[in-house]
């Protein structure tokens, strides 16, 4: 007969069992998991790449091992690469077009124009023709009506000269003022405004069709050819004792390439970025005021010595003029070059008690403060010249 006691006894035992059974089932449900990673794991050992990591190589140019590891194979940029490098050069090229609608372009082409309209007007034709020929023509003949006051030899050509020299300047003046003008005409109101028509657009397509066609479809060209065939027959399995660092290399030893952050690992290191920021700041702000202290005592201590410097140097100038000026008022300073140089040096150094090194610091003190004669140099006589030679001159001296 069935009582109560037994009923509450049959239901505690099918209870018991249950819970017992309950660790061993979970235990068996995780037991094919378990297996599947052991194979997949065995599969990622062996010499071939497995299909996970075929479909790896073609698609991204990587392999990752079973320890999660990333290398890079340098010969295989995959599509994703170069889909990146398209996108990131069409959007570049977008930006040239995006020119077009930003004032800022044609702000910058009417400054270039109006610049290239001053250059030709103000600079060649007022500047170095309206004013440079008046100035040049003062300048001629003055020159001859000083000759003339003075009766120097040859001054009844004087003033004919001077009108060769004004009419040769004249016409260089005007060829090259209105030359100029020209040129600055046309760059003005044709080239900026073609150019900065044309710049964003050229700019744009250039970059869109090489580096946003041509680059990328050169990628998946060579991808095609060579990713399939090492995914098929490739091997053995990287692993790091077989990354050279230059044809595979390891992109991340401690797992997969770190692309992107997930927020909570922005958010840490953020955080310790600013913990970081507050220890050191203290001891950064040390150093900042420290290089601030040491720089102002170093530029006084220049500056100091500057002064000094100059003290002693004026004052050195101020002795070596009181031996220059007792010589008298028709003393001229004598040049101490080539052979006049060559002639005191070896008079210096038949004096046994003159080293070497005094002699060259005294070569340098009579450079410096050259020493005063009573009898004067020859004069330095200027080129012959003639008409052609003058007109070549005129064109060197010619200026605004």
């Amino acid at each position: 007969m069935r009582t109560a006691g037994t009923d509450r006894l049959n239901w505690l035992a099918l209870a018991l069992a249950v819970a017992g059974l309950l660790p061993l089932r979970l235990a068996a449900a995780e037991t094919p998991t378990a297996a599947s990673e052991a194979a997949a794991a065995d599969d990622e050992t062996g010499y071939f790449l497995s299909l996970r990591q075929k479909g790896q190589l073609i698609g991204k140019g990587r392999i990752q091992d079973a320890a999660g590891r990333w290398y890079d194979v340098w010969i295989c940029p995959g599509y994703a690469d170069p889909s990146r490098y398209a996108w990131e050069h069409i959007r570049k090229s977008g930006r040239h077009f995006a020119e077009y609608g930003k004032p800022d372009k044609y702000r910058k082409a009417g400054r270039q124009s109006k610049d290239a309209l001053k250059w030709g007007f103000d600079d060649c034709i007022n500047d170095f023709v309206i004013d440079g020929v008046p100035k040049a023509w003062r300048r001629y003949m003055d020159t001859a009506a000083e000759r003339t006051r003075r009766r120097v030899f040859g001054s009844v050509v004087a003033y004919p000269w001077a009108t060769m020299e004004g009419i040769f300047n004249t016409t260089f003046r005007t060829v090259g003022g209105l030359g100029g003008m020209l040129v600055g005409t046309t760059a003005g109101l044709v080239c900026v405004p073609v150019w900065n028509a044309l710049d964003s657009g050229v700019a744009g397509t250039g970059v869109f069709v090489a580096q946003g066609v041509a680059v990328p479809v050169s990628g998946y060209t060579w991808n095609t050819l060579i990713s399939p065939p090492l995914a098929l027959v490739g091997g053995p399995q990287p692993s790091p004792g077989r990354a050279d660092g230059f044809w595979v290399r390891v992109v991340d030893p401690r797992g997969r390439p770190r692309d992107r952050l997930s927020d909570g690992e922005l958010s840490a290191v953020v955080a310790w970025g600013v913990l970081l920021l507050t220890e050191v700041q203290p001891y950064l702000d040390r150093a900042q005021a420290v290089a601030k202290d040491t720089g102002e005592k170093v530029a006084a201590l220049q500056q100091e010595a500057s002064r000094e410097q100059r003290r002693l140097t004026d004052e050195a100038g101020r002795r070596a003029a009181q031996f220059r000026d007792a010589a008298g008022p028709e003393a001229v300073p004598l040049a101490l070059k080539g052979g006049v140089a060559d002639q005191v040096a070896s008079a210096l150094r038949r004096d046994a008690s003159i080293s070497e090194d005094d002699v060259q610091k005294i070569l340098r003190l009579l450079n410096q403060y050259p020493p005063a004669v009573v009898s004067p140099p020859a004069p330095t006589l200027r080129p012959k010249t003639d008409p052609l030679r003058r007109g070549t001159e005129i064109l060197k001296e010619v200026g605004p």
